[in-house]
């Protein structure tokens, strides 16, 4: 709760001084991934998980899930949150549905729009998941490596997306 409050803090600082949060926000979120995989592999496994390191590494990683929770609602407005996937499945259901009975064209094509939004969140936390726990399985802690690489890749698009003309 205390990172999402000083997320949101940092934000808008940033939003009042013109600096782009989505950057900023994405590059907090790799430095606390950073922080989970160095502990995670460097001191980790721990056999006493209340050690103070497995707690660091431990709420390293909370860290980065709430700064991933904000930066969608704060830097990308109008998206599919990727924290509450049963609302998002919820949506998907009722909008087919939707899509299926017809009926009133507007209502169709805002479930229409909402599900082609909401699909790729679905399909993306899905394979994650999937490979997520397949990396676990087989690389242990190593496996923070995947979602550590994929912040630095959006980190690294979102500058050249600023460098774009």
């Amino acid at each position: 709760m205390l990172v999402l409050l000083l997320t949101r803090l940092l934000a808008s600082g940033l939003e009042w001084s013109g600096v782009s949060t989505l950057r900023s926000l994405l590059l907090l979120q790799l430095i606390f991934l950073l922080a989970f995989l160095v502990l995670g592999v460097t001191a980790g496994p721990w056999s006493d998980t209340n050690a103070t390191l497995a707690i660091i590494a431990g709420m390293s990683g909370v860290a980065a899930m709430a700064v991933q929770n904000a930066l969608v609602q704060i830097s990308l407005k109008n998206s599919p949150t990727t924290a509450v996937m049963t609302t998002n499945v919820t949506h998907l259901m009722l909008d087919l549905g939707e899509l299926l009975a017809g009926g009133d064209a507007a209502k169709v094509a805002k479930a229409r729009n909402r599900a082609i939004h909401t699909m790729p969140v679905i399909v993306g936390v899905t394979i994650g998941c999937g490979l997520g726990a397949a990396s676990e399985a087989s690389a242990g802690l190593w496996s923070v490596v995947l979602p550590t690489g994929l912040a630095l890749l959006a980190f690294a698009m979102g500058l050249a997306d600023e460098h774009a003309p």
